[in-house]
């Protein structure tokens, strides 16, 4: 009994973090051509900042595919009063010359906390209000909205149900808001800007407003002058065993408020929306269902560009197939459409689970009755679920895992065949990420495509 439920719990693990949104992930989808390099960039940019919830937004309506938050290893030193981390990030080109290079210096000793780096940034918090000083941006503010870093002070304090905030920019933006919680699931945030700009259009005052219910969240931001207001809704349902359901997106007119930074398809189009519906049947062969569809309206323009996926999986875990079946435009009534499939095969021994898992897509075209040559891979897995030690609270978003994939884009290897590896390491006071891509072709040898490390040490 008791393997049966370590074997539960490893799969369900698995699973979850299948659809963590990783480097790793994103550039797959890079080189699969599901995403444009702009777009790959966009979503990593994101993540490098750490709004990770934006990042995914972006990773569901560019890819059709679900995304998670991933859950963030921290090590047992972060418990003292005292702890820090250094991180540094390399991305390298085909060339192997340095295209990015992020690094982070985190001090903290009790309140404070001094970020070095990307950003500056000296934080004090406390249990009623917190201070940041330095290169304030979302995170600092807590905006739904992704907004401009600017150099400044940020400060919020809480008297009871309300919270005050300020933020003052060395230039350019003066911030003001409260926020009200007279129900301990319900708030409502007011906010008033001013940015001080070069033009009419931006040296404008505008107010927010963000309404926060059990099941999601709405912002509505509007500048004087501007056409309509920048909306942003986020809801979804609580997740149960059997079915979730999300939704995000934007609204706005040609132009946006001042301190507003959104993503480039997010300002060409004055709808963007994107859904997720998952319905799950545990006794049924453990099947799961994912309907994801994506809705957008480019500036002055009355159309409606749409396009959904069905991906269904069910069977044992020993041998776990999935189908996934894709319109590229809705309004060519599904002209463009892909079909994948894979199967998965999972193996506990222990804390470690390995998976071996093969699969093939295409595209056919129904005007011109035509099929895309098959892309087809393999690949093999590795993950360790780190032992859980005594007071540490998140032991199971530890993991140790090792990846490698080959694939054919042009179904045949003697024409392309690449080869990507994933390797991610933690320990006590380490964590260590290297992923790789490498490409062969009928004019040319084994060369990197793109590669990306990821180093930390904590004290």
């Amino acid at each position: 009994m008791g393997k049966r439920l370590l074997l539960m719990a490893l799969m369900a693990a698995v699973q979850v973090l299948a659809a963590e949104l990783t480097e790793a992930k994103v550039f797959e989808w890079w080189d699969d051509g599901l995403i444009a390099p702009e777009e790959a960039n966009e979503i990593i940019s994101l993540m490098d900042e750490g709004n990770m919830r934006e990042a995914c937004a972006l990773a569901e309506i560019y890819s059709d595919e679900p995304c998670g938050d991933p859950a963030i290893p921290m090590p047992d030193s972060v418990r003292k009063f005292y702890h820090g981390h250094y991180t540094t990030k390399l991305r390298l080109d085909s060339t192997g010359a340095v295209s990015s290079h992020r690094k982070e210096l985190e001090l903290a000793f009790r309140r404070l906390t001094l970020r070095l780096g990307t950003q500056e940034l000296l934080t004090y918090r406390s249990k009623r209000g917190e201070a940041h000083f330095g290169q304030v941006s979302s995170r600092e503010l807590h905006s739904e909205i992704p907004l401009d870093t600017f150099w400044g002070t940020a400060i919020s304090y809480s008297l009871g149900k309300f919270r005050l905030s300020a933020a003052f920019d060395t230039s350019k933006v003066t911030y003001a808001g409260i926020t009200a919680g007279p129900f301990s699931k319900f708030t409502a945030q007011a906010a008033i800007w001013y940015s001080k700009g070069d033009s009419a259009s931006t040296d404008s005052p505008s107010g927010s407003l963000t309404l926060t219910v059990p099941s999601g969240r709405i912002t509505a931001w509007y500048q004087a002058g501007q056409s309509s207001p920048l909306v942003r809704f986020s809801f979804r349902t609580r997740n149960t065993s059997a079915f979730s359901w999300s939704t995000t997106g934007y609204i706005h007119g040609d132009s946006i408020p001042a301190p507003a930074r959104l993503s480039t398809s997010i300002l060409k189009n004055s709808f963007w929306s994107t859904q997720n519906l998952t319905l799950h049947a545990k006794d049924f062969l453990n099947t799961k269902a994912t309907v994801s569809a994506r809705a957008t309206r480019p500036l002055r323009s009355d159309s409606i560009s749409g396009r959904f996926s069905i991906d269904i999986s069910g069977g044992p875990e020993i041998a776990r197939p999935a189908i996934k079946v894709t319109c590229i435009e809705a309004a060519s009534d599904c002209d463009q459409t892909v079909y994948q499939a894979k199967i998965a095969s999972s193996h506990a021994f222990g804390q470690k689970t390995a998976t071996f898992t093969g699969g093939a897509r295409t595209r056919h075209e129904r005007s011109g009755n035509s099929w895309q040559a098959p892309r087809l891979e393999i690949a093999a897995e590795l993950d360790e679920i780190l032992a859980r030690k005594s007071g540490q609270k998140n032991a199971g978003s530890r993991r140790n895992s090792y990846r490698i994939a080959l694939v054919a884009p042009e179904a045949s290897p003697q024409k392309k065949l690449q080869v990507r590896t994933e390797t991610r390491i933690y320990g006590d006071f380490l964590e260590f990420a290297l992923t790789a891509a490498f490409q062969r072709t009928e004019t040319s040898n084994f060369h990197p495509t793109h590669a990306q490390v990821t180093a930390g040490f904590f004290f």
